[in-house]
């Protein structure tokens, strides 16, 4: 498969790790002659364009929302860190993107994986130079090692929560763990931030899946308040289910529309301005 081909299929599956202020807009990707650019706003509506794409689409984890689960049958690619590195390179010099937000599948031993994508940021910073944005995704089960190494080439990482509370976790995957991968690596980043303030200087964010789960809104969001005094979580977005075919969930409701605009709302209220979780009413 040609080399724009994997790059159609890796974009379109990285869209669904946000960071974006508010919904998912698809319209957000600049072009389809030109995969893997992402136009990123921030809460300020600042635009960023950003080359956002997947390593890879394989993965041995079994996430019952996720398209690139275990099961699922279709196109399994991915790239090398030295043909992403390239890509990315040719197209920050056009100056097609201004940033790097990468992630990948799992297909097999996690260190691998997170390997290949901090390869991606040492070429760029130690061989080439490059001093913008970076963006890496902290995979779950990342050793502390892996992350600290990360940590020393992005700007900001993030590791995807997905879930509120284990059991709601459980019901998304059986091959993941909520406290041992997910907590402890979070509880990891803000030790190795308040070690060194040089590593991920901007800081750590993650993501909610909204409506896999039986979770209801205030349990996420007592879960961010938690993240956010707890871990020094510097943000949280809210991806909204999408129920797709081939995977576990395919069939199951989706969440109402306005759902998400309205945690990010509450989220904002609480954080931002200072009012008491306990202020707020839910139905």
């Amino acid at each position: 498969m040609n080399r724009i081909r994997r790059m159609e299929i890796l974009g379109e599956s990285a869209k669904y790790d946000r960071c974006n202020y508010g919904n998912y807009n698809p319209d957000n990707f600049f072009s389809e002659k030109l995969p893997g650019v992402y136009n990123a706003t921030n809460p300020n509506g600042v635009c960023m364009p950003l080359f956002k794409v997947l390593m890879t689409n394989k993965c041995s984890n079994d996430c019952t929302y996720c398209v690139n689960n275990c099961a699922n049958k279709f196109n399994r690619v991915e790239l090398s860190p030295s043909e992403l590195t390239s890509i990315f390179l040719e197209y920050y010099n056009n100056r097609l993107v201004e940033g790097l937000f990468l992630s990948s599948g799992v297909p097999g031993d996690i260190d691998v994986s997170m390997e290949n994508m901090v390869e991606v940021a040492r070429q760029l910073r130690l061989e080439h130079g490059y001093q913008g944005y970076i963006h890496l995704k902290i995979l779950p089960g990342s050793s502390y090692d892996m992350i600290k190494r990360a940590m020393s080439l992005a700007n900001r990482v993030s590791i995807n929560i997905e879930a509120a509370t284990s059991e709601g976790f459980n019901e998304l995957s059986s091959t993941k763990n909520f406290n041992t991968d997910i907590l402890r690596r979070m509880a990891w980043i803000k030790r190795l931030m308040k070690r060194d303030g040089n590593l991920a200087p901007s800081g750590h964010t993650t993501q909610f899946i909204v409506g896999a789960s039986h979770e209801s809104d205030s349990d996420i969001l007592k879960r961010v308040n938690w993240l956010y005094k707890k871990m020094d979580i510097r943000r949280s977005y809210f991806s909204a289910f999408n129920s797709m075919e081939g995977t576990p969930l395919e069939g199951h409701e989706e969440p109402a529309p306005l759902r998400t605009g309205r945690l990010y709302q509450a989220d904002h209220l609480v954080n931002s301005y200072g009012i008491d979780l306990k202020e707020l009413t839910f139905e």
